[in-house]
């Protein structure tokens, strides 16, 4: 069989519920850290942006620095090859 709950129960409850609720400072507390965090986070998004991005520059002036090196080794590959055909 269920007990019957008393007022007395209820007030207990409620006053529970009220005790375990948060404060207007709680939810100012922890606006201000989601402010600080987000603060955080475009602050290490920017660096990253930036750094890739210095990365990305290095790695287009070795592909054409490469790209000149290849064509420069197929030239004369050309050469060597022309001339192995004048001899034969």
């Amino acid at each position: 069989m269920k007990k019957k709950l008393t007022l007395e129960d209820l007030a207990v409850m409620v006053q529970r519920g009220f005790e375990e609720t948060a404060t207007k400072e709680d939810a100012r507390a922890l606006d201000r850290k989601i402010d600080e965090t987000r603060d955080v986070l475009a602050k290490a998004i920017a660096d990253l942006e930036t750094k890739l991005s210095a990365y990305m520059t290095t790695v287009r002036e070795d592909y054409v620095r490469l790209q000149g090196r290849v064509a420069a080794l197929e030239e004369q590959i050309a050469e060597l090859q022309g001339r192995r055909h004048r001899r034969a």
